[in-house]
């Protein structure tokens, strides 16, 4: 089993993006949502055990490539 954290600060696209893992990747859990690269730090602290990361580019307090500098 592969646990998964989106982040996207657009709230359909997580919608989507979670619906389209649950029906084509059966063995990927999304753990956690988050909406921000504040929101993501947390979450992703939260979920250790998470493996992969859906994570948009531009977020609204930032990039995604801020949020993996802040996590390392």
């Amino acid at each position: 089993m592969i646990n998964a954290i989106i982040i996207d600060d657009e709230p359909a696209a997580r919608a989507s993006l979670a619906l389209e893992i649950n029906l084509h990747c059966p063995q990927i859990t999304v753990v956690a949502e988050a909406s921000s690269v504040a929101e993501g730090i947390e979450v992703v602290g939260s979920h250790p055990h998470a493996s992969w990361l859906f994570l948009d580019i531009q977020l609204t307090d930032g990039s995604g490539f801020d949020l993996l500098q802040k996590i390392n």
